[in-house]
C-alpha cells in the first residue's frame, strides 16, 4: 500500500488544454470588437449628443414674424442649426449663438409648426431641439 510510483501525477495534459481555452477566449473577444466596429456600434456611442438648451419663440402677430431666441444652455454654432417651417428647411449661418442671443427672425403662416433643428457636426443625424406652433 505505499508503493513508490503508485501515485503519479500527470499534469502534462493540462497545459495544452489551458492554452486552447485561452486562445478561444481571445478569439471571441477579438471577433466581438471587430464586429462592433464593422457594424458601427462603436461610432454611435462616440457621437456627440444633442445639446440641452432653452429656446423661446416670440411671435409678433401684427407682422407675422417670429424671433427664435437661445435662452439657456451651451453656445450653439449657427452652422449646425436649421429652421423648418411651412415645408421649407432653412440652414443658418454665422458664428456661435450664446444664451440671450437671437438665433433668427422669420415670417410665418398662422398655425404653422416651426422647428429648430440641430445637426451633428460633420453630418450624420439631426435632432429637433425646440418646436412651437404659430398662433392663429
Amino acid at each position: 500500500m505505499g508503493f513508490r510510483g503508485e501515485r503519479q501525477s500527470s499534469d502534462r495534459g493540462v497545459t495544452p488544454v489551458v492554452g486552447v481555452v485561452l486562445m478561444v477566449g481571445l478569439t471571441v473577444v477579438l471577433a466581438s470588437v471587430v464586429g462592433a466596429m464593422t457594424f458601427g456600434m462603436a461610432d454611435e456611442e462616440l457621437q456627440q449628443p444633442a445639446p440641452t438648451v432653452g429656446v423661446s419663440f416670440q411671435y409678433e402677430e401684427s407682422t407675422n414674424t417670429v424671433t427664435v431666441r437661445h435662452e439657456e444652455g451651451p453656445p450653439l454654432e449657427r452652422s449646425n442649426l436649421a429652421v423648418v417651417h411651412g415645408g421649407t428647411t432653412t440652414a443658418l449661418s454665422g458664428g456661435a449663438v450664446a444664451a440671450g442671443d437671437t438665433v433668427t427672425s422669420l415670417s410665418y403662416t398662422p398655425g404653422e409648426r416651426i422647428l429648430l433643428v440641430w445637426e451633428r457636426p460633420g453630418g450624420g443625424s439631426s435632432t429637433v431641439i425646440a418646436a412651437s406652433t404659430a398662433p392663429g
